[in-house]
């Protein structure tokens, strides 16, 4: 009874197990383009929020909390997602995705400077809660689609999401300038609620088995608690915290930088950034099929990653210079590394800390799934609110040069620690998951 309950497929019909598989693939390709629309979707405002704000007479200091409401809302998200967890998941994606549409709809009407700050302010604190609501269903979703696969769920994702943020601001700034701000936000809406609906209509239904020890004694500490454990903070916490500070700084600062140092046009700048964002999705690709294949090289990719991330910021300035090579070229093929890097760290981030937390914690994959998420999302912009801080003092003081290499020694401290503690307390080249272990089992 117990293999027919493990084992589904090798006891059923061979019609059922091929239906299966279809109506499973029909899922997983449907979840994976609507995380697709759901980064173009809401990276569609990012070109073009900015100069509207100042269009209406908000100064510099006040817009920029208008775009910090935004990663702000990942504490609210922390803070609520455990209370919610009884809500059907159809009612619940419905419910955010009506709230989150709302928010970019309600930039339809047309305000003065005095009530537009706040406002503004506070939807997209509302509205940015539930978009990170939605990405961590949308994640937790393609779990059960994927049969508790953390490397594919993640690899789906990652590829999905990030191929849409990479070309969502483009596509704003482009339909911003045919139709206007006004419409181009209510079209937002109009379409992260359509993306919505059609996730809902395919989703996974709830298991009505595997219930998590968190969900199952409703105690909403213990969720928080799962965010702090050992592997969450050295996985997770620590690597994310340094890629957003630095990611979130170079971006922001690129355009200037080439445009002061080089004397190169804004759309110089924003050229090396399509093409980075595509240097991200595939790179992505890439290491995710590498890592399918070989698991164990999930936590070579994390360590890597970072090493690689602070040697890249050299470069950018850049502070070491290639003999032969203009500084330019040097540049820019530092900010394509530190993409292939940084996507190397936040594949693997998500994926080490899932299963580690799994494990440790004795909790199902969707549950490890959700809390990692949040706790990457919380790093993640963290440390984008305090790296264009610090960053911009560095550079005022020092130059760009310094201040991009000013990350460097955070990024090589982290990697460190990850493989200290992947070899000290995980043993990890002879854990079951480890090198020597994967090898010894194949052969």
């Amino acid at each position: 009874m117990n293999d027919e309950q493990s084992e589904p497929f090798l006891t059923a019909p061979v019609e059922r197990k091929l239906s299966t598989i279809t109506v499973d693939r029909l899922s997983w390709f449907t979840l994976s383009v609507v995380s697709l629309m759901h980064g173009i979707i809401c990276t569609m405002p990012l070109a073009i929020l900015l100069p509207h704000s100042l269009d209406v007479g908000v100064d510099t200091s006040h817009a920029a909390w208008i775009i910090s409401a935004w990663p702000v809302s990942t504490l609210l998200t922390t803070l609520i997602l455990p209370n919610l967890r009884h809500i059907p998941s159809k009612t619940f994606l419905l419910l955010m995705g009506l709230i989150e549409a709302l928010g970019f709809a309600s930039f339809y009407v047309e305000l003065e400077h005095v009530y537009y700050l706040p406002m503004a302010v506070l939807v997209r604190l509302i509205s940015g809660t539930a978009h990170f609501l939605l990405r961590n269903k949308f994640m937790t979703g393609l779990m059960a689609v994927l049969s508790g696969d953390v490397n594919r769920s993640s690899l789906t994702w990652e590829v999905c999401y990030s191929a849409g943020t990479a070309c969502g601001a483009y596509i704003g700034s482009v339909v911003s300038h045919w139709i206007g701000f006004p419409l181009t936000m209510a079209t937002t809406g109009a379409a992260v609620l359509a993306n919505v609906v059609g996730a809902t209509l395919i989703f996974p239904a709830e298991p009505d088995h595997d219930k998590d020890a968190v969900e199952s004694r409703g105690n909403a500490l213990q969720f928080y608690k799962l965010h702090l454990k050992c592997n969450q903070v050295l996985y997770a916490w620590v690597p994310m915290i340094c890629i957003g500070a630095c990611m979130v700084f170079v971006e922001g600062i690129l355009t200037h930088f080439y445009n002061s140092q080089y004397s190169k046009t804004l759309e110089f700048g924003g050229i090396v950034l399509g093409v980075s964002g595509v240097v991200y999705t595939t790179s992505a690709a890439i290491l995710g099929s590498l890592r399918s294949c070989f698991p164990c090289l999930a936590e070579c990719f994390l360590v890597l990653g970072l090493v690689g991330a602070g040697a890249a910021l050299l470069f950018i300035g850049p502070l070491v210079e290639v003999p032969g090579v203009s500084d330019i070229a040097v540049s820019v093929v530092g900010v394509c590394f530190l993409l292939v890097s940084s996507c190397a760290v936040q594949l693997n981030s998500l994926t080490v800390s899932a299963n580690a937390l799994s494990t440790s914690a004795q909790v199902s994959g969707e549950v490890a799934m959700s809390v990692t998420m949040n706790t990457v999302c919380l790093a993640y912009h963290f440390g984008a609110f305090v790296g264009p801080v610090i960053g911009v003092q560095c550079s005022e003081m020092w130059g760009y040069a310094a201040a991009f290499a000013c990350g460097a020694p955070f990024f090589w401290l982290s990697a460190l620690a990850v493989f200290s503690y992947l070899g000290v307390c995980c043993n990890f080249l002879t854990s079951p998951r480890g090198y020597f272990s994967v090898q010894q089992q194949e052969s």
